[in-house]
């Protein structure tokens, strides 16, 4: 991680937090109408903050930490991980927030975690000081003119959003709004922030000839380059999921097949074994109960119930295999993307002579591809035997409802042909 990439990072999640402080004030705005009541919130806000950019102030004097940028470097990259739980808190919070009764107007204690300075926005305040101190040495204005600059744009913030939302009964899915969106923000941050490290280089090797065309096309091969790499981490993420899904359905999927295996019997002995009603121990979870469905609407005897009810089952089977479907051309795909990301950098470090990057690349981006291409047989082996269990149940259901329901069965035969 380069310096010009730590610095914009620093002063990016600086901003991001006074934006989240910001949000918190004015839930507390929406909260107490009483003009008194804000002030005092307010004046109490910049006092906090006050404190906040003073400690900082005063551990700069005693502690220089740009003559420690390889600790800070170690420490950023641990942090990202923080930064991204941190999203994840907000996230989960947000979202439950939102799912809230909508009726339900008591207000939340949400707004504390957003307002409130935390560990991670402590430390980011303190080396976002810290570079801008080294910049202009021995000047105490350089804490007061961030300070301002903080207050200034949470307070315009706060301000905003009080005057957008002025019925409190939108208070509460405004703030699990905002807690998502700087969720995503912060998730943003982690993925993109430190691609920038490689965009110099990117651009030089982009930038072929001199001239105003050659330079904005190779700004745009840049651009394109950002979103690329980022997308590389989630894509690795979500292959990691993709594989832990595919170990829990395998084990489901083994346990429906030795079930289905004991639950054999000749195609004979089935009617009878319906009409006696003991199909628990002969017939799959889904036609056992559309059988016993099926016995208490047959005394009813309405053609549209038994139609319905046939149409149901049949379309919570298909339905079932749509995961499959999916991860038969995610799982490919999302190797292919793995693969050829890595092999971008990878190409553009043999470039410049790092053959050590290269071999990094290049083993990531076959590992990619053997994991994506085994999610994808392992789905359509799956989905291939799942299909036909289908069909089979299918043919169950059809019976049980002939035998059960007689002539309304029938009538759905006739009006399918």
């Amino acid at each position: 991680m380069e310096f010009k990439t730590l610095i914009i990072g620093l002063f990016l999640s600086t901003a991001a937090f006074a934006v989240k402080a910001g949000g918190g004030l004015a839930y507390l705005f929406l909260q107490t109408p009483d003009k008194r009541q804000k002030a005092v919130a307010s004046f109490g806000f910049m006092v906090v903050y006050g404190l906040v950019f003073l400690l900082a102030a005063l551990i700069l004097a005693k502690i220089n930490l740009t003559r420690h940028l390889d600790l800070l470097q170690g420490f950023f990259k641990s942090g990202m991980t923080l930064h991204f739980l941190l999203a994840l808190l907000l996230a989960v919070w947000g979202i439950r927030l939102l799912l809230k009764n909508r009726q339900d107007k008591q207000a939340t204690q949400a707004w504390i975690p957003l307002l409130i300075p935390c560990p991670v926005c402590f430390s980011v305040i303190l080396l976002s000081c810290s570079f801008v101190s080294a910049l202009y040495p021995g000047s105490f204005l350089v804490f007061v003119y961030l300070y301002a600059g903080f207050i200034l744009i949470s307070l315009t913030v706060a301000a905003f959003f009080t005057f957008m939302i002025r019925k409190q009964k939108k208070a509460l899915a405004f703030l699990g709004t905002l807690m998502l969106y700087i969720a995503g923000y912060f998730m943003l941050s982690v993925i993109l922030i430190p691609q920038f490290a490689d965009l110099e280089r990117i651009y030089r090797i982009s930038l072929i000839e001199k001239g105003i065309a050659m330079q904005i096309f190779a700004l745009l091969k840049t651009f394109i380059y950002l979103i690329a790499s980022s997308l590389f981490a989630p894509v690795l993420l979500i292959l990691s999921c993709l594989v832990l899904w595919m170990l829990a359905y395998s084990g489901t999927f083994f346990i429906s097949w030795i079930q289905r295996r004991r639950m054999q019997v000749k195609a004979g002995e089935l009617p009878e074994l319906i009409l006696s009603g003991h199909t628990d121990s002969i017939l799959p979870g889904p036609v056992a109960v559309l059988t016993k469905k099926l016995k208490k609407i047959q005394a009813q005897k309405n053609p549209a119930l038994v139609i319905n009810l046939l149409r149901d089952s049949e379309h919570n089977l298909w339905k079932s295999l749509d995961s499959l479907k999916m991860m038969i051309r995610i799982g490919p795909g999302l190797g292919l993307i793995g693969t050829l990301i890595p092999m971008g950098t990878g190409l553009a470090s043999l470039g410049q002579g790092d053959l050590g990057q290269l071999s990094q690349d290049l083993v990531v981006a076959f590992t990619t591809t053997v994991v994506g291409m085994a999610l994808g047989l392992l789905a359509y082996f799956f989905f291939t035997i799942q299909h036909r269990w289908i069909e089979q149940d299918i043919k169950n259901m059809e019976l049980a409802a002939e035998l059960l329901c007689g002539e309304q069965a029938q009538t759905r035969t006739i009006r399918a042909a």
